[in-house]
């Protein structure tokens, strides 16, 4: 209960995950000379993927139990959901008591049963808040989000996990050799993975890929700026000999990973691996 139930602890589960894998690109930037410590992050990477696919079913069914619980006992949380800001707890404890004493009554229990077993399924978000509105704990019952987010939310950490897969295996595969693999399914035949992970994106097809031969990267993107709209052009000058990873992104066309990393468009998803080792002078 204290941890929130299985939305919101699989929305900080994500949040972790995300920034450990940037904290992990960062690393590999600046990782030189030990392709067997980027070997151990490809393959710690790959042990936690999961190539099955996702089903938000069990998240929504532990929220509905946490949320269960939470109703039944009131008193854990309702005097500080009553109490304002800087307010005094014991003036609020009052009204808890009033409010659970009311929540125990049959109908109550019953009208809470069924909002309960309601709050985490994907109904209409306005009709829902209508009948939650003004109800003390209304943000507990409030937070379910239909699967399709849940799906979306999933897709996008599994692409920011694949691609690091992807960039730590090139990198011990460049560190060795001396340069990026021709091909994705290098990494495979030379044994730095067991099998390619696949665009979540893309329908069981891998990440786009390509060793760069010197380019620039484009994207237009809307900015606000003194409370107006404006679009500016983020640009990326990338290396000769770079190898570049992609997906297809949210809207599913492969637009040939021709956009900087991060950018705000919704078009393929771009990685960036390691420069490779520079040769001898």
């Amino acid at each position: 209960m204290r941890c929130g139930g299985g939305l919101l602890a699989l929305d900080a589960a994500g949040e972790t995950e995300r920034a450990a894998a940037r904290a992990a690109d960062q690393w590999l930037a600046h990782l030189t000379g030990r392709a067997d410590l980027a070997r151990a992050l490809a393959r710690t990477a790959a042990g936690a993927d999961d190539p099955a696919p996702f089903d938000p079913r069990p998240y929504h069914l532990v929220d509905r139990y946490v949320i269960r619980g939470q109703m039944r006992a009131p008193g854990q949380w309702l005097t500080a959901a009553l109490t304002p800001s800087r307010g005094d707890p014991e003036r609020a404890a009052a009204e808890a008591d009033l409010v659970a004493f009311a929540w125990s009554l049959p109908w109550e229990r019953e009208r809470t049963r069924r909002l309960v077993d309601r709050a985490p399924d994907p109904v209409p978000r306005t009709w829902f808040y209508q009948l939650v509105f003004g109800r003390p704990g209304a943000g507990i019952l409030f937070r379910g989000r239909p699967p399709v987010d849940l799906a979306e939310k999933e897709a996008q950490l599994r692409v920011a996990r694949r691609a690091l897969i992807l960039t730590a295996a090139i990198s011990a595969y460049q560190m060795e050799r001396g340069g990026p693999p021709a091909a994705l399914a290098d990494l495979v035949d030379q044994g730095y993975l067991d099998r390619l992970p696949d665009d979540p994106y893309a329908g069981g097809k891998p990440f786009g890929y390509r060793v760069s031969s010197g380019e620039m990267l484009r994207a237009q993107q809307s900015v606000s700026s003194q409370g107006r709209a404006e679009d500016r052009v983020l640009t990326l000058d990338v290396e000769r000999g770079r190898a570049l990873v992609w997906s297809v992104g949210a809207d599913r066309i492969d637009q040939g990973g021709h956009v900087p990393p991060d950018s705000q468009r919704a078009e393929d998803f771009v990685f960036l691996a390691p420069l490779p080792p520079r040769g001898p002078k």
